[in-house]
């Protein structure tokens, strides 16, 4: 995100045209600085995930870093399709109905008023919102991610770091099929395939 908004910043400059929003570029500087705000740094959890048919398929690791989140995913090989999935946090830490599609964990962490799914959104991202993961026909399936909107804290950091781990939780979800960022409610990515709980405790 900053290197993006420096590179709009830098074009505008050198065209000689600056244009601002006193409104947007507050929103934007208190966007920011919550994004730097210091969370449970060093925390860390695991959650177990679970196919539609109740079994064990890998790990999710999460450590708390001073600016967010990084997650490690291991996942059994051919547990998922070949492919690209799309992966979100649900909230609610509630995967026992795997049978009928992880609708316990609800919606996506992040989704209200003004806010929209997909990193290609005009009113996104949804703090649930992460990059797709890719499965291959053979072998293990491995993958980190980072993301600057959430933490594992009991409580929100400002308006734009989520509690992961609440008084309800949260779910890690990976979905059947790639999430295109955009599409409303959950990027086309498809059916609920696995689902990991995280949970205080």
């Amino acid at each position: 995100m900053r290197s993006f908004l420096c590179v709009v910043a830098a074009t505008a400059f050198l065209s000689g045209c600056i244009a601002v929003d006193i409104d947007h570029a507050t929103h934007n500087n208190r966007a920011e600085a919550a994004h730097h705000e210091t969370g449970p740094v060093g925390a860390t959890t695991m959650a177990t995930l679970l196919n539609n048919a109740g079994a064990e398929i890998g790990t999710a690791r999460f450590t708390e870093g001073p600016r967010g989140v990084l997650i490690q995913l291991d996942l059994a090989p051919s547990s998922l399709s070949p492919g690209w999935h799309g992966v979100h946090f649900h909230a609610v830490g509630d995967c026992h109905d795997h049978a009928s599609g992880f609708a316990a964990a609800s919606g996506h962490l992040g989704r209200g008023e003004g806010v929209t799914h997909g990193f290609l959104s005009p009113q996104g991202p949804e703090a649930g919102d992460l990059p797709n993961i890719f499965a291959p026909a053979a072998g293990p399936i491995r993958a980190e991610i980072f993301t600057h909107f959430v933490t594992l804290a009991a409580e929100d950091i400002g308006t734009h770091r989520l509690a992961l781990m609440d008084v309800d939780g949260s779910a890690l979800m990976i979905h059947a099929n790639p999430d295109d960022n955009l599409s409303q409610p959950i990027g086309a990515a498809g059916a609920r395939v696995a689902c990991g709980v995280l949970a205080r405790g």
